[in-house]
C-alpha cells in the first residue's frame, strides 16, 4: 500500500508541471503585481488630475461664455491652448493605458492556467497526510505484531507440553503397573520357594520317618539278639544323628535362599539406580527442553525486532533520497534563479555610468540658478523630505494595520476551516442516517427505521392507542431540508473562506508593495540627502559675496535615523559599487596565491569573522599553552626524581652484591 502511494507522477505530468512552474517563475508574479499597482496608481493620479482640469476648463468656459465678445477674441487662444493641452493629456493617458495592457498581456498570454496544478498539489498534499496516518497505523501493528512474533512458538511449546505431560503420565502409570506386578511377581515367587521348601522339609521328614520305620524295625529285631543296654543306646545315636543331618539340610536350604536373596537385592540395586540415574536424566533433559523454548521465543522475538528495524532503515533510506531528490531540484532551481539574476545584471552593467550621467545633468540643470532659485530649491528639499517622512510614518502604520488586519483574518480563517469541518462532519453522519433509514424503508423493518428511536416508540404507543398510527417515512423531509440547509451553509462557509484566502492575498500583495516603497522612499531620501549636501559644498566653494564673507545657507539635517535602520543593509549592498570593485580585486589578488596561503587567509578569516569564533580560538590558544606548561613541569619533575635513584642504585651496588652472594650461600642446594 505504502508503495502504490509513494509512486511518482506521470512523466507527462511532471513536465506539464515543470513547464508551469518555469512559466510562473519567469512571469515572476510579485514583480508584475508591484508593476501593475505602480501603474494603476499612476493612472488613478493622472485621471484624478484630468478631472481636476476638466473641471477646470468647464468653469473657464462658463466664464468665458459670460464674457463680451472683445474679451473673447482675446481669451479664445487660451482656451483653445487650455483645450489643446486636455486632447493631448487624453491621447496620452489612453497610449500608456494600451502600452500597459499590451505589456501586461505579452507576460501573462503564455501563462499556463494554475488551478488544476493548484488542485493536484493540493490533493498530493492531502495524499501525503493520508500517507503519514496510514503509514503511523501500520508501524503500530508492526510493532504489534513484532510483540507477539512467539505466538506461534508458544501454541507448539504448549502442544509439546500437553503430549510430554500425558506421556509422563502414562509412563509413570505403566512404572506404577509394573512396580506392583513385580511386587507381586516377587511375592508370589517367594511363597512358591517356601512351598517348595515347605515340601521338601516334609519330604525329608518323611524320608527320616521311613528311616526311623526301618531303623525301629532294625532296633526291635536286635533287640532279640542284644540286651536291653545295647539296644537302648542304639536308637538314641541314630536319633541324634538323624537329627543331625536335618539341621545339615535345613542349614543348606536356608544358605541357598540368603544368596538368592543376595542375588536379588544385587539386581534390585542395580535397577534402582538405572531408574534413578533414568529420572535425573529425565529430568534434566526437561530442564534443557525448556530453555530450548524460551531460548526460541526470545529468537524469534528478536528476528521479529531486526526485521521492523529493517524496514525502519529501508523507510528511512527512501526518506533521505526524496530529500535529496527535493534539494536537488531546489538546489537546480536556485541556480536557474541565480544566473537570470546574473543576466539581469549583465543587463543593468551601464546603471553607474547613467547614474554619474544624471549627477552631471543635475548639477548643470540646478547649477545654473541664482540664489533665490537656490534657496528656493533648499526649501523645496526640507518640504519634501518633511513630505517623504510623513509618508513614510503613514506607510508604517497602513503596514501595522495590514498586519493586524492579517493576523486576525487568519484567526478567522482558521476558525472558519474548524466550522468547515465539523459541518462536513455533521453531513456525513446526517447522509449516513438517511441511507440507513432509506434501506429500513425499503426493507419494511417498522421498529429500526426511525433515527431517534425513543420519540419514534412513544408516537407509535400514542398512535395505537388512540388509533392513529404515524407515517415513517415522515422524517424523511425534514432529514432532507437539514441536509440542504446544511449544504447551503458549507457553500457559504467555502464562499466566505474563499473571500478570506483572497484578503489575505491581497494583504501580503500590499505589505510587499508596502515594503518596495519603502525601499524607494528610503534611496529617494538618500538621493535628496546627496543632491542637498553636494549643492551645500558647491555653494560654499565657489559661490563667495564681495566682501569674502561666506553666505549662510539652509542646510537642514535629512531624518534618516529611523530610515537607515531597516534599509540601509539593502541599499549599500545594491548601491556601492566601490565595494564591489574592491571584492573583485581581493579576488584576483587571491587568486594569484599558492594554495597554502589561500588556506592560511580563509583559515585566519574564519577565526576572525566573529566575536565567538575570536573567544574560541582565545581559549584554544590559552588551553595549548596550559597543556604545555603542565607536560614541560610534568617531564621535569620526571627527570629530577629519577637523578637521585640513579645515584643510590651506582652507590649501593656492593651492598646489593654482598646481599645477594649471601642469599645464594643461604639458598638450599
Amino acid at each position: 500500500m505504502a508503495s502504490q502511494d509513494d509512486t511518482p507522477l506521470e512523466p507527462r505530468q511532471r513536465s506539464s508541471y515543470e513547464n508551469a512552474v518555469q512559466a510562473w517563475a519567469q512571469i515572476d508574479l510579485s514583480t508584475v503585481q508591484k508593476r501593475l499597482d505602480e501603474q494603476g496608481i499612476e493612472l488613478r493620479s493622472e485621471q484624478k488630475q484630468s478631472l481636476a482640469n476638466r473641471r477646470n476648463l468647464a468653469q473657464k468656459t462658463k466664464e468665458f461664455k459670460k464674457l463680451d465678445d472683445t474679451q473673447k477674441l482675446a481669451d479664445i487662444k487660451h482656451l483653445l491652448k487650455l483645450y489643446q493641452n486636455e486632447i493631448d493629456a487624453l491621447a496620452t493617458r489612453h497610449k500608456k493605458a494600451e502600452s500597459y495592457f499590451f505589456g501586461f498581456y505579452r507576460v501573462i498570454a503564455e501563462a499556463p492556467d494554475p488551478k488544476p496544478l493548484l488542485q493536484l498539489s493540493l490533493s498530493a498534499v492531502s495524499d501525503h497526510l493520508n500517507r503519514g496516518n496510514q503509514s503511523e497505523e501500520i508501524e503500530r501493528l508492526k510493532e504489534e505484531l513484532a510483540k507477539k512474533a512467539d505466538y506461534d512458538l508458544l501454541k507448539q511449546r504448549l502442544l509439546k507440553i500437553e503430549q510430554s505431560s500425558a506421556e509422563t503420565l502414562s509412563s509413570r502409570l505403566k512404572d506404577q503397573e509394573n512396580l506392583h506386578r513385580a511386587l507381586i511377581d516377587e511375592k508370589e515367587s517367594n511363597w512358591r520357594n517356601i512351598e517348595s521348601q515347605h515340601e521338601n522339609h516334609l519330604a525329608a521328614l518323611r524320608s527320616t520317618i521311613e528311616e526311623l520305620k526301618t531303623s525301629n524295625e532294625v532296633a526291635r529285631l536286635q533287640l532279640r539278639s542284644h540286651n536291653e543296654q545295647i539296644d537302648q543306646s542304639i536308637p538314641s545315636t541314630a536319633s541324634a544323628m538323624v537329627e543331625v543331618n536335618l539341621l545339615t539340610r535345613e542349614v543348606e536350604t536356608w544358605k541357598k535362599r540368603v544368596f538368592e536373596l543376595e542375588k536379588r537385592n544385587e539386581t534390585l540395586r542395580g535397577d534402582l539406580t538405572a531408574s534413578m540415574n533414568d529420572a535425573s536424566e529425565s529430568s534434566v533433559r526437561e530442564e534443557y527442553k525448556k530453555k530450548i523454548s524460551n531460548l526460541e521465543g526470545e529468537n524469534v522475538i528478536l528476528l521479529a525486532n531486526i526485521k521492523q528495524a529493517r524496514e525502519k532503515l529501508e523507510a528511512s533510506l527512501k526518506e533521505n533520497e526524496a530529500k535529496m531528490n527535493l534539494y536537488a531540484n531546489e538546489l537546480q532551481q536556485k541556480s536557474e534563479e541565480i544566473k537570470s539574476l546574473r543576466k539581469k545584471t549583465e543587463m543593468l552593467d551601464d546603471y553607474e555610468e547613467i547614474k554619474q550621467e544624471l549627477h552631471l545633468m543635475r548639477q548643470i540643470e540646478f547649477g545654473e540658478d541664482d540664489e533665490g532659485e537656490k534657496k528656493d530649491l533648499d526649501a523645496l528639499l526640507v518640504e519634501r523630505n518633511k513630505v517623504l517622512t510623513k509618508e513614510l510614518a503613514e506607510h508604517r502604520s497602513e503596514r501595522e494595520n495590514l498586519i493586524a488586519q492579517i493576523r486576525a483574518s487568519e484567526e478567522s480563517f482558521e476558525k472558519i476551516s474548524a466550522d468547515l469541518q465539523s459541518a462536513k462532519v455533521q453531513n456525513r453522519k446526517l447522509e449516513s442516517d438517511l441511507a440507513e433509514v432509506q434501506e429500513a424503508s425499503s426493507l419494511k423493518f417498522n421498529e429500526t427505521a426511525s433515527l431517534i428511536s425513543v420519540n419514534t416508540l412513544g408516537t407509535r404507543q400514542t398512535g395505537r392507542n388512540g388509533g392513529h398510527n404515524l407515517d415513517e417515512s415522515s422524517i424523511l423531509p425534514i432529514i432532507t431540508k437539514q441536509r440542504d440547509r446544511f449544504r447551503d451553509m458549507n457553500k457559504s462557509l467555502e464562499d466566505d473562506m474563499r473571500k478570506q484566502h483572497g484578503i489575505i492575498n491581497d494583504l501580503k500583495r500590499k505589505n510587499t508593495q508596502l515594503k518596495s516603497d519603502n525601499e524607494d522612499l528610503y534611496e529617494k531620501t538618500r538621493y535628496m540627502a546627496s543632491l542637498k549636501n553636494g549643492a551645500v559644498k558647491s555653494q560654499l566653494t565657489n559661490a563667495l559675496p564681495a566682501n569674502g564673507s561666506p553666505r549662510k545657507l539652509l542646510s537642514p539635517k535629512a531624518n534618516l535615523k529611523n530610515l537607515e535602520n531597516p534599509y540601509h543593509s539593502s541599499y549599500e549592498s545594491k548601491l556601492h559599487p566601490i565595494e564591489q570593485f574592491r571584492r573583485n580585486e581581493q579576488e584576483r589578488v587571491n587568486s594569484r596565491l599558492s594554495p597554502l596561503e589561500r588556506m592560511f587567509i580563509f583559515v585566519t578569516r574564519s577565526v576572525l569573522a566573529t566575536r565567538s569564533t575570536r573567544m574560541l580560538f582565545l581559549m584554544y590558544c590559552i588551553c595549548l599553552h596550559c597543556v604545555v606548561m603542565f607536560t614541560t613541569v610534568h617531564s621535569m619533575n620526571l627527570s629530577a626524581k629519577m637523578i637521585p635513584e640513579v645515584g643510590l642504585s651506582h652507590s649501593t651496588g656492593g651492598v646489593a652484591d654482598a646481599g645477594g652472594a649471601s642469599m645464594i650461600e643461604d639458598a638450599p642446594i
